[in-house]
């Protein structure tokens, strides 16, 4: 029985190629990377003081001064932070004083800003006496405003609280309800509370129900800021994202895919080879010996104690009969034949491990790390770390002067 090349040996033992990349720890990096980019995202534009704003504004107060009652408003502060007094009449029942700072003026819609971009405004208020008030978003609404009179505008609101110490609040600017008798005056469904922040027009900070009455209420904001994101940026460094992980996640499949495939074949290739060589009963000496000494090669060629000499004594039989069995079934004599196995997983080890030439030459068999070198340098006609690097073939070409101790 022939063996077509003794490459069939190369990997005796369960062969692992470089390990694909670690799935968990690449997940860890790519989620960690997902909340740099939001971070790096993120946009904040603050709004005091006001010359330095990006969003040009302008302070307009109000009152229902017009109603006929005594509601008042008095500014202290608008450049540098934002700090008014209010006092509402308790003879009004819906009595109402509003700071209003306005982005657009006249009749422009280009006028209008676009805040879909920004998720919160801070405020860094406190009040005295303790108050709860409003903030009004004021939108175009293409149903129902009208420019020139800001009453058609959408007006979507929260609230909040205030005291005497200065505290951050954050409004949720895709939270906010628009309150019901403007729907139903504006005759839109009172669950109609989508609101456009394409198209902000001002926003405001009023009394609510709940503010003193014939108190002068103080309200002082030292910081206002809008947040968000730059979705631009955020979205397609997430679809970069998706694809080197979809990349990533294909690459690895595909290595799995190989190295097992691989790994099947050569244990299928040993499992036939031990399959072949399975002692019968009817067997000849002749066969039964040309086995014997055809598994030891394969299993004991890293042995660096394994000789012809060692080989003799093991199998029984004399060196001119041995020579000749080998070089009938491989073609080489047992120098070359057990030196060709040692350099053909040698050139495995190197090509697929990080292991250094030292270590390797010792795993294979040769005390001598000097004479691996050399014996692989006239093998291969190369340096191991040059071979290491090149695209040579595994196996090298039988050379039947070459010892292999």
């Amino acid at each position: 029985m022939r063996l077509p090349s003794f490459i069939s040996f190369q990997r005796i033992k369960r062969i692992v190629g470089k390990p694909a990349v670690h799935l968990p720890l690449a997940t860890g990096i790519f989620v960690g990377l997902g909340f740099l980019l939001h971070e790096l995202s993120a946009v904040e534009h603050p709004l005091l003081p006001a010359s330095d704003s990006r969003h040009a504004w302008s302070v307009v107060p109000g009152t229902d001064e017009q109603e006929g009652t005594g509601s008042s408003i008095s500014i202290q502060e608008q450049q540098y932070s934002l700090d008014y007094t209010f006092t509402l009449d308790s003879k009004n029942p819906y009595p109402f004083a509003h700071l209003g700072i306005w982005f657009a003026r006249g009749k422009d819609p280009a006028s209008l800003k676009n805040w879909s971009n920004y998720t919160h405004l801070d405020l860094t208020v406190r009040c005295m006496p303790d108050n709860v008030l409003v903030f009004i978003l004021q939108t175009f609404d293409e149903k129902v405003s009208k420019f020139g009179n800001i009453e058609s505008f959408r007006p979507s609101h929260a609230l909040f609280e205030c005291n005497d110490k200065w505290r951050t609040v954050k409004i949720d600017l895709r939270k906010l309800n628009t309150p019901e008798w403007w729907l139903q005056r504006s005759n839109l469904p009172i669950t109609d509370n989508a609101y456009d922040l394409t198209r902000i027009k001002s926003f405001a900070l009023g009394n609510s129900s709940q503010s003193p009455r014939d108190v002068v209420s103080q309200v002082k904001v030292a910081e206002m800021s809008l947040q968000g994101n730059n979705l631009i940026l955020f979205y397609w460094g997430c679809v970069l994202l998706a694809l080197t992980w979809i990349a990533l996640i294909y690459n690895a499949s595909r290595q799995r895919t190989k190295r097992l495939l691989a790994e099947q074949q050569e244990k299928a290739k040993l499992l036939n080879l031990q399959q072949s060589y399975q002692p019968l009963p009817s067997d000849s000496k002749k066969t039964q010996e040309k086995r014997a000494l055809l598994q030891l090669m394969t299993t004991e060629f890293a042995n660096p104690e394994l000789n012809l000499e060692t080989a003799i004594s093991r199998l029984g039989m004399n060196r001119t009969k041995l020579n000749a069995t080998l070089k009938e079934e491989t073609g080489m004599t047992f120098s070359t034949c057990l030196n060709h196995l040692r350099l053909t997983e040698a050139a495995r080890l190197l090509r697929e491990t990080d292991q250094s030439v030292a270590e390797i030459a010792f795993r294979v068999g040769y005390n001598n790390a000097s004479y691996f070198n050399r014996v692989f340098r006239k093998a291969y006609d190369c340096t191991p770390g040059e071979f290491k690097q090149s695209n040579k073939p595994l196996e090298p070409p039988i050379n039947d002067t070459t010892d292999a101790n």
